[in-house]
């Protein structure tokens, strides 16, 4: 692949992302800019050896939203349980589209749903988050935080608390999450 293939599908993939983000935060102007970021560091972590989503850091208007987001019932934790709200997300999303284009496509689909997960996974753990995202990325999009479980944990749920996964499950969260993102890594 020579360069200027590198750089079309580069672009390709943020417009992409830029056109599923939540119609709100589109609204709001700032899907572009997110858009490339989230792509780069996505495409940065893949060049590092990382897992392939993007990263960023646990700042305090991060960890201040996580907390809030938490109080007003929208996140869940755990791997296992936010697959099982993927799951029933997505049946629900069926029975609201009768038919052979039950399920929307990938390209369609708005992001409504923002895994976020500690930095400090297992390789299979990162292997289970990618076939989730492959399984429900027409409405998900994952985002490593660059902090451990106790730290993410903490952010959402208080001191001493654990996470390696939260999902955040309603689209006005994930608009609030999204909107307090600025430098990737």
């Amino acid at each position: 692949m020579n360069r200027d293939e590198i750089d079309r599908g580069a672009d390709a993939e943020r417009q992409s992302l830029a056109a599923r983000w939540p119609r709100a935060l589109i609204e709001q102007g700032g899907a572009e800019t997110l858009a490339d970021g989230w792509t780069a560091s996505r495409r940065a972590a893949i060049a590092a050896g990382f897992p392939p989503f993007a990263r960023h850091p646990a700042t305090p208007e991060l960890i201040a939203t996580l907390f809030e987001i938490r109080r007003s019932r929208r996140l869940v934790r755990g791997l296992e349980a936010a697959e099982e709200a993927l799951a029933v997300q997505s049946l629900g999303v069926r029975l609201a589209k009768p038919g052979p284009d039950a399920v929307p496509s990938i390209a369609s689909g708005r992001i409504s749903r923002l895994m976020l997960v500690s930095m400090d996974g297992s390789e299979r753990f990162y292997r289970n988050i990618s076939q989730i995202m492959r399984k429900y990325g027409e409405t998900l999009e994952v985002l490593v935080v660059l902090c451990d479980e106790l730290e993410l944990g903490a952010a959402a749920f208080g001191p001493g608390q654990r996470a390696r996964a939260l999902l955040v499950e309603h689209k006005e969260a994930v608009v609030r999450v999204l909107g307090d993102l600025d430098e990737f890594a």
